[in-house]
């Protein structure tokens, strides 16, 4: 029978190892929104405690405001070689959104500082090209990134590569208790067309297997300090 010392030794390791575990489960991507009447599509997310959602329709054209930075500007419509409106037949969007780069020249960068430490992010990204990519930070550490090629291996099947009149709402859950403050999109060229910008704050709860171990881990070790006191008794 297990003493009440080694007991505690094992629960210790299971914490850890289901720390490792977690710790090592990185990023789930996703497509799929809610349809936003005007707006293309927003996250299942949007409105939701916990959410904060940027839409632009607030901001000034041809300008940017906190939390964004950067070489980009808010549009509306389309405008021939410089960017598209994000939208697919069944969800046309005439909203303001955002378009990075602005200009040819300079960072071709726009970052966006998370409202908290955030473990959600979802866009509705329009023409997803090769040259298009986004990456998340969590300080100095680079956490994740993808480039729009990558992307476009998902199978979606309103989601045509190369296709300049399409787009599809991306959703990139960290789980295993990784998140990020801060993310960063980038075009080499004429653009990376996204709307409805949100971002989880919640925290993310232990995966119910890990707790329901956990659980029973500290149900043994009850039992065995309650048997040994029973052994005393006698």
């Amino acid at each position: 029978m297990m003493d009440t010392k080694s007991l505690v030794a094992a629960v210790s390791a299971a914490a850890l190892g289901l720390a490792a575990s977690a710790a090592s489960a990185g990023v789930v991507v996703s497509i799929g929104g809610t349809a936003l009447a005007g707006q293309g599509q927003t996250s299942a997310f949007n409105g939701q405690a916990g959410y904060t959602t940027f839409d632009f329709n607030s901001v000034a054209l041809e300008s940017l405001q906190a939390p964004y930075s950067g070489n980009g500007r808010v549009v509306v419509n389309s405008l021939g070689g410089q960017y598209a409106t994000p939208q697919t037949g069944a969800n046309p969007n005439t909203s303001r959104y955002l378009a990075v780069p602005k200009q040819t020249s300079g960072t071709m960068a726009v970052t966006v500082i998370a409202p908290t430490l955030s473990n959600y992010f979802g866009l509705w990204w329009g023409s997803v090209d090769n040259y298009n990519s986004i990456a998340f930070f969590n300080g100095s550490t680079q956490v994740a990134s993808y480039t729009g090629g990558t992307l476009l291996a998902f199978p979606d099947p309103d989601l045509t590569p190369g296709a300049q009149s399409q787009a599809a709402y991306f959703n990139f859950t960290f789980n295993g208790g990784d998140a990020f403050d801060r993310v960063v999109l980038t075009s080499t060229q004429f653009a990376l067309e996204s709307d409805n910008h949100v971002f989880g704050t919640s925290v993310v709860p232990v995966p119910g297997a890990a707790a329901l171990m956990m659980s029973g881990i500290l149900a043994m070790l009850f039992a065995v300090r309650r048997q040994r006191k029973n052994l005393q008794v006698a």
